[in-house]
């Protein structure tokens, strides 16, 4: 029962009480009765008043609890004549104050939050206590290969699980290096804030491919320039001295020979020193309009003549998409990827090559021995190789002239085939 009805029976009662008591007066003492006649009519108009005052009050805090419930802290009470009851309205409109400045801050730093969420380079994804997916910005989007409302409250071991195990160690290590594709590379780091009483998982995605790229090639670099005029200036001198003193020892039998190998190595030196020079020195590319089938195939029918006992396959896309690159270079990638998985099926496998238009893409195939587990990280890191004789020049050399056109690219070993993949820009 509401206030205002409990205060209304409680003074029509006393009302009612007073008129019977009255009424027992009107016959055996006049004077009497005009009194509680008179206390009937003041108890009238004084319950009037209460009534109409508790009224206005009550009406005053529903108005402010239905501003309330509708966040609306706009809506001040206006103070009245009851000094007591302006007291509660002083704090409450104080109340409505600060609620009101603090939501407008709130607001306000959501706002800036979204913003810098939106435009920061890294990929920044936020779950809920039960480790449910709830917001990501386009970075992490990007770095996922996924939307926001295709993951959108997937738990963390399923998302990791689309994202190709990137996120696999979160859960339990706050700072790691995830590597993809053989040649990028991420930094993961996880952390916690507190939310409504519970601690909330956020994971930052910062890539650090180009920055490792960087790193290595201004290593390399260095250390390839030196290696250069140290061995070149060596070879030169130690070839004239030996052309020199190589007639005088004609008549010795077997040096002729022995000259002529120490010659010959110092030539296998120079070259191998010039095709480190080579990684260096890739120039910047001249890109021009280029049929992609044309070249592709160019390519094809080569390695094809050289590699009679490898079964070559070519499949074209049906219209011939043109596409703005430096074909020489170009070329040199096509080589250098054929040259590998040539080497993959020694001499005796499969190996396809197909072109795509939507997305425009090479994609080479082969049926070969692959590359282990342990490599697949490695693979385009500048000079290493898991080949006997290799020097891991050519997927440098890949890698950079890749980079360079802006072509995104992956080494992939599944279900007992090796796939090479180059994606275009559009």
């Amino acid at each position: 029962m509401r206030y205002k009805t409990k205060l209304l029976i409680y003074l029509i009662t006393l009302n009612v009480l007073l008129i019977g008591i009255s009424t027992l007066f009107y016959s055996t003492n006049k004077s009497l009765f005009m009194i509680f006649e008179g206390i009937f009519v003041l108890s009238i108009i004084v319950g009037y008043i209460l009534y109409n005052q508790f009224s206005k009050t009550m009406g005053l805090i529903n108005s402010g609890i239905e501003s309330l419930k509708d966040h609306d802290f706009s809506m001040k009470l206006r103070p009245g004549n009851n000094k007591e009851f302006n007291a509660f309205i002083g704090v409450y409109n104080k109340m409505i104050d600060q609620l009101r400045k603090e939501r407008i801050s709130l607001s306000e730093k959501s706002f800036l939050i979204t913003k810098l969420m939106e435009a920061s380079p890294s990929g920044i994804m936020i779950f809920d206590f039960d480790d449910q997916l709830t917001s990501m910005n386009p970075a992490a989007e990007k770095f996922l290969g996924k939307s926001f409302e295709q993951v959108k409250l997937l738990k963390l071991a399923k998302l990791s699980q689309q994202a190709g195990g990137m996120l696999d160690k979160s859960p339990e290590s706050a700072n790691y290096i995830f590597r993809k594709n053989g040649h990028e590379a991420y930094r993961i780091q996880t952390g916690f804030f507190v939310d409504r009483g519970f601690d909330t998982r956020f994971i930052l995605i910062e890539e650090l491919t180009e920055e490792i790229r960087n790193t290595e090639k201004q290593a390399y670099e260095k250390v390839i320039r030196m290696m250069s005029h140290e061995i070149n200036n060596s070879v030169a001198a130690v070839n004239s001295v030996l052309n020199t003193i190589r007639p005088k020892l004609e008549s010795f039998e077997g040096y002729e020979q022995t000259i002529d190998a120490c010659i010959s190595r110092n030539e296998n030196l120079n070259n191998f020193t010039r095709n480190l020079a080579d990684v260096v020195r890739i120039p910047a590319p001249q890109l021009r309009s280029t049929d992609l089938n044309h070249l592709v195939e160019k390519i094809y029918t080569i390695v094809q003549s050289q590699n009679d006992k490898v079964k070559f396959v070519l499949n074209q896309c049906d219209e011939t998409p043109d596409i703005l690159a430096d074909e020489s270079q170009l070329e040199q990638v096509l080589i250098n990827i054929l040259k590998n998985s040539v080497e993959a099926v020694n001499g005796a496998g499969e190996i396809t090559i197909t072109t795509t238009c939507a997305p425009v893409q090479i994609i080479v195939t082969d049926n070969g021995c692959g590359f282990a587990e342990q490599d697949r990280d490695k693979m385009f890191t500048p000079f290493y190789t898991s080949k006997p004789n290799g020097q891991g020049i050519g997927l440098t050399v890949t890698r950079e002239i890749l980079t360079n056109h802006n072509c995104s690219f992956s080494l992939e070993r599944k279900d007992d085939m090796t796939y090479f993949s180059i994606t275009f820009p559009k």
